[in-house]
Protein backbone atom coordinates (compact mmCIF):
# COMPACT_ATOMS: atom_id res chain seq x y z
CA UNK A 1 0.00 0.00 0.00
CA UNK A 2 1.20 3.48 -0.82
CA UNK A 3 -0.30 6.69 0.57
CA UNK A 4 0.65 9.91 -1.17
CA UNK A 5 -0.53 13.45 -0.42
CA UNK A 6 -1.24 15.23 -3.71
CA UNK A 7 -2.13 18.60 -2.16
CA UNK A 8 -3.81 20.01 0.96
CA UNK A 9 -7.15 18.36 0.08
CA UNK A 10 -6.32 15.22 -1.90
CA UNK A 11 -4.70 11.90 -1.01
CA UNK A 12 -3.90 9.08 -3.43
CA UNK A 13 -3.90 5.54 -2.03
CA UNK A 14 -2.73 2.62 -4.13
CA UNK A 15 -3.72 -0.90 -3.09
CA UNK A 16 -2.66 -4.17 -4.66
CA UNK A 17 -5.11 -7.07 -5.05
CA UNK A 18 -3.41 -9.00 -2.21
CA UNK A 19 -3.99 -6.13 0.23
CA UNK A 20 -7.65 -5.97 -0.72
CA UNK A 21 -7.97 -9.73 -0.26
CA UNK A 22 -6.88 -9.32 3.39
CA UNK A 23 -10.22 -7.54 3.88
CA UNK A 24 -12.11 -9.99 1.63
CA UNK A 25 -12.83 -7.19 -0.84
CA UNK A 26 -12.38 -7.14 -4.60
CA UNK A 27 -12.67 -4.06 -6.78
CA UNK A 28 -16.08 -5.23 -8.00
CA UNK A 29 -17.28 -5.55 -4.38
CA UNK A 30 -15.92 -2.15 -3.32
CA UNK A 31 -19.21 -0.44 -2.53
CA UNK A 32 -20.56 1.84 0.19
CA UNK A 33 -22.70 0.00 2.71
CA UNK A 34 -20.86 -3.29 2.18
CA UNK A 35 -19.35 -4.27 5.54
CA UNK A 36 -15.89 -5.36 4.39
CA UNK A 37 -15.57 -2.29 2.16
CA UNK A 38 -16.56 0.00 5.03
CA UNK A 39 -13.93 -1.56 7.33
CA UNK A 40 -11.24 -1.27 4.66
CA UNK A 41 -12.08 2.36 3.81
CA UNK A 42 -12.31 3.42 7.45
CA UNK A 43 -8.86 1.98 8.21
CA UNK A 44 -7.35 3.49 5.05
CA UNK A 45 -8.74 6.94 5.89
CA UNK A 46 -7.34 6.78 9.41
CA UNK A 47 -3.90 5.75 8.12
CA UNK A 48 -3.98 8.43 5.42
CA UNK A 49 -4.93 11.13 7.94
CA UNK A 50 -2.18 9.99 10.29
CA UNK A 51 0.51 9.96 7.58
CA UNK A 52 -0.45 13.19 5.84
CA UNK A 53 -1.84 15.30 8.68
CA UNK A 54 -4.99 16.08 6.69
CA UNK A 55 -7.94 16.36 9.08
CA UNK A 56 -10.84 14.15 8.05
CA UNK A 57 -13.00 14.26 11.18
CA UNK A 58 -16.36 15.97 10.53
CA UNK A 59 -15.40 16.69 6.91
CA UNK A 60 -17.14 15.77 3.69
CA UNK A 61 -15.01 13.09 2.02
CA UNK A 62 -15.35 11.87 -1.54
CA UNK A 63 -13.55 8.65 -2.51
CA UNK A 64 -13.10 7.72 -6.16
CA UNK A 65 -11.91 4.19 -6.91
CA UNK A 66 -10.21 3.33 -10.19
CA UNK A 67 -9.12 -0.13 -11.25
CA UNK A 68 -5.61 -0.72 -12.53
CA UNK A 69 -3.75 -3.83 -13.58
CA UNK A 70 -2.77 -5.23 -10.16
CA UNK A 71 -5.14 -3.48 -7.79
CA UNK A 72 -6.86 -0.14 -7.47
CA UNK A 73 -6.26 3.54 -6.80
CA UNK A 74 -8.36 5.50 -4.34
CA UNK A 75 -8.46 9.25 -4.75
CA UNK A 76 -9.62 10.80 -1.47
CA UNK A 77 -10.81 14.42 -1.61
CA UNK A 78 -11.53 16.22 1.68
CA UNK A 79 -13.88 19.20 1.55
CA UNK A 80 -14.10 22.01 4.09
CA UNK A 81 -17.85 21.65 4.32
CA UNK A 82 -19.15 19.16 6.84
CA UNK A 83 -21.20 16.23 5.74
CA UNK A 84 -21.19 12.54 5.15
CA UNK A 85 -18.80 10.66 2.94
CA UNK A 86 -19.58 9.96 -0.68
CA UNK A 87 -18.10 7.16 -2.71
CA UNK A 88 -17.81 6.57 -6.43
CA UNK A 89 -16.28 3.64 -8.27
CA UNK A 90 -14.77 4.62 -11.59
CA UNK A 91 -15.34 2.29 -14.50
CA UNK A 92 -13.14 4.16 -16.91
CA UNK A 93 -10.78 2.05 -18.99
CA UNK A 94 -8.18 4.75 -18.41
CA UNK A 95 -5.69 6.16 -20.85
CA UNK A 96 -3.52 4.35 -23.37
CA UNK A 97 -0.57 5.32 -25.55
CA UNK A 98 1.61 3.27 -27.85
CA UNK A 99 5.26 4.22 -28.29
CA UNK A 100 6.62 2.99 -31.63
CA UNK A 101 10.37 2.36 -31.96
CA UNK A 102 12.37 1.65 -35.10
CA UNK A 103 15.19 -0.14 -33.27
CA UNK A 104 15.99 -1.94 -30.02
CA UNK A 105 18.57 0.63 -28.90
CA UNK A 106 15.99 3.43 -28.80
CA UNK A 107 13.46 1.13 -27.13
CA UNK A 108 15.85 0.08 -24.35
CA UNK A 109 17.03 3.65 -23.77
CA UNK A 110 13.45 4.85 -23.43
CA UNK A 111 12.51 2.00 -21.09
CA UNK A 112 15.44 2.84 -18.79
CA UNK A 113 14.48 6.52 -18.83
CA UNK A 114 10.81 5.76 -18.10
CA UNK A 115 11.64 3.42 -15.22
CA UNK A 116 13.76 6.10 -13.56
CA UNK A 117 10.97 8.70 -13.75
CA UNK A 118 9.46 9.66 -10.42
CA UNK A 119 5.86 8.47 -10.08
CA UNK A 120 5.82 6.42 -13.30
CA UNK A 121 2.55 4.50 -12.76
CA UNK A 122 1.84 2.98 -16.14
CA UNK A 123 1.23 -0.67 -16.84
CA UNK A 124 3.11 -1.76 -19.95
CA UNK A 125 3.35 -4.44 -22.60
CA UNK A 126 5.88 -4.89 -25.40
CA UNK A 127 4.88 -6.10 -28.87
CA UNK A 128 6.77 -6.58 -32.11
CA UNK A 129 5.47 -6.19 -35.67
CA UNK A 130 7.23 -5.74 -39.01
CA UNK A 131 10.67 -4.93 -37.52
CA UNK A 132 9.25 -2.35 -35.13
CA UNK A 133 8.75 -2.42 -31.38
CA UNK A 134 5.51 -1.22 -29.78
CA UNK A 135 5.48 -0.29 -26.10
CA UNK A 136 1.84 -0.12 -24.96
CA UNK A 137 1.36 2.06 -21.88
CA UNK A 138 -1.84 2.21 -19.85
CA UNK A 139 -2.68 4.50 -16.95
CA UNK A 140 -5.67 5.43 -14.82
CA UNK A 141 -4.66 9.08 -15.14
CA UNK A 142 -3.85 11.33 -18.09
CA UNK A 143 -0.26 10.88 -19.17
CA UNK A 144 2.33 13.20 -17.69
CA UNK A 145 3.98 15.37 -20.33
CA UNK A 146 7.30 13.94 -19.12
CA UNK A 147 6.34 10.49 -20.45
CA UNK A 148 5.59 11.90 -23.90
CA UNK A 149 8.73 14.08 -23.87
CA UNK A 150 10.84 11.05 -22.94
CA UNK A 151 9.34 9.07 -25.83
CA UNK A 152 10.21 11.88 -28.25
CA UNK A 153 13.79 12.03 -26.92
CA UNK A 154 14.22 8.47 -28.18
CA UNK A 155 12.54 9.19 -31.54
CA UNK A 156 9.42 7.20 -30.69
CA UNK A 157 6.20 7.90 -32.52
CA UNK A 158 3.29 8.23 -30.09
CA UNK A 159 0.01 6.64 -31.14
CA UNK A 160 -3.34 6.28 -29.42
CA UNK A 161 -6.83 5.03 -30.07
CA UNK A 162 -8.73 1.94 -29.06
CA UNK A 163 -9.01 0.57 -32.60
CA UNK A 164 -5.28 1.11 -33.24
CA UNK A 165 -4.37 -0.81 -30.07
CA UNK A 166 -6.88 -3.60 -30.79
CA UNK A 167 -5.48 -4.02 -34.31
CA UNK A 168 -1.95 -4.06 -32.94
CA UNK A 169 -2.77 -6.86 -30.50
CA UNK A 170 -4.50 -8.77 -33.29
CA UNK A 171 -1.49 -8.73 -35.65
CA UNK A 172 1.64 -8.22 -33.57
CA UNK A 173 3.72 -10.73 -31.63
CA UNK A 174 3.54 -10.21 -27.88
CA UNK A 175 7.08 -10.09 -26.51
CA UNK A 176 6.36 -9.12 -22.87
CA UNK A 177 2.64 -9.24 -22.02
CA UNK A 178 2.72 -7.42 -18.66
CA UNK A 179 5.07 -5.16 -16.70
CA UNK A 180 7.35 -4.73 -19.72
CA UNK A 181 9.15 -1.63 -18.42
CA UNK A 182 9.87 -3.20 -15.02
CA UNK A 183 10.79 -6.62 -16.45
CA UNK A 184 13.19 -5.31 -19.08
CA UNK A 185 14.77 -2.73 -16.79
CA UNK A 186 15.27 -5.36 -14.09
CA UNK A 187 16.91 -7.70 -16.63
CA UNK A 188 19.20 -4.92 -17.83
CA UNK A 189 20.19 -3.99 -14.26
CA UNK A 190 20.92 -7.61 -13.30
CA UNK A 191 23.07 -8.02 -16.41
CA UNK A 192 25.02 -4.88 -15.47
CA UNK A 193 25.44 -6.10 -11.88
CA UNK A 194 27.04 -9.37 -13.02
CA UNK A 195 29.35 -7.77 -15.58
CA UNK A 196 33.07 -7.96 -14.68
Amino acid sequence: MKIEQLDEKRILISLCDEEMQLYSVSFEELEPGETNSEVLLRELLLQAAEQTGIIIKNKHIMIEAMKFERGCLLLVTVSEKTGKRSFRVGHSTGYSRVLVFENAEALLGCICALSSMKDFRCSSALLGYKSRYYLVLRSSYPFEQGVINTAHEFDAAVREGRSYISSLYEHAEIIVPDHAVETICSALNSKNDTSP
